[in-house]
């Protein structure tokens, strides 16, 4: 998940004996509902978090399980701009990401619309995900 950006975790207790008298998620840290089997999450800062959930039965049974999540930093497009001489006399587009990327994060990021013909476009600007034609991938 990304920072800034909120999950809801989805516990759940099955078996012991009912009704459970404790139901918690620790740390609680980041956490708005702690006490119950579907806490939101916010990652306020890069990083992995463990959490869990400890649910304990009428009779005092305890029952565990933990949960990892992984917060990135969110990455943007900074900059769309032609490149020279692509594949001997072509167009380039090159995309400068506010942090480095591999290919298959950069392909799932972006699209991008192409103006103009094949063999002289004139502009480019990022696109919805739908990709009607032509439509270039990061290299």
């Amino acid at each position: 998940m990304t920072l800034g950006s909120s999950i809801i975790l989805q516990g759940s207790a099955t078996g012991g004996v009912t009704p459970y008298k404790s139901i918690s998620w620790t740390p609680a840290t980041g956490l708005v509902g702690a006490t119950t089997l579907t806490p939101t999450f916010t990652g306020a800062a890069a990083g992995d978090f463990t959490y869990t959930l400890k649910v304990i039965d009428a009779e005092d049974t305890t029952a565990e399980d933990s949960i990892l999540i992984t917060v990135s930093e969110k990455t943007t497009v900074g900059l769309l701009k032609w490149g020279p001489d692509f594949a001997g006399g072509g167009y380039q587009l090159l995309v400068e990401y506010s942090k480095t990327v591999d290919k298959a994060t950069a392909e799932r990021l972006t699209a991008y619309r192409v103006s103009g013909t094949e063999t002289l476009p004139v502009s480019a600007v990022l696109g919805a995900m739908e990709r009607p034609s032509p439509w270039c991938s990061p290299a």
